[in-house]
């Protein structure tokens, strides 16, 4: 039988209840098994993504106090929504980062 660190880690559905895939790994530098391969992928892909959105819109994060004073109104509503969104892009990293561990490496179970 292969060593615990050759088992795919993948936590699939069993009715009401959850379990890990425990398939053997096919290659040494995977963490699934052929099975669950696409959707680790998928889904690492998807928290880079939305990483990469936090990071596109940081900038509305890093306005000094100094700057801010001196919006006008207009801008000051612009810049309200682009720190909005903002926050919205870091929860969905944050969200995504952590369905990802729980689901294929274990983290948070």
């Amino acid at each position: 039988m292969p060593s615990p660190r050759r088992l795919c880690q993948a936590l699939i559905i069993a009715g009401n209840d959850y379990e890990r895939c425990l398939a053997p790994v096919s290659r040494h530098s995977k963490h699934c098994c052929a099975v669950h391969l696409a959707d680790s992928d998928a889904s690492y892909r998807e928290y880079k993504a939305a990483a990469k959105r936090a990071d596109e819109l940081r900038v509305y994060a890093q306005q000094k106090c100094s700057e801010v004073k001196r919006l006008d109104s207009a801008l000051v509503d612009f810049y309200s929504d682009g720190l909005r969104d903002y926050i919205n892009a870091v929860e969905l990293e944050l969200k995504l980062r952590m369905e990802h561990g729980k689901r294929f490496f274990f983290v948070g179970t």
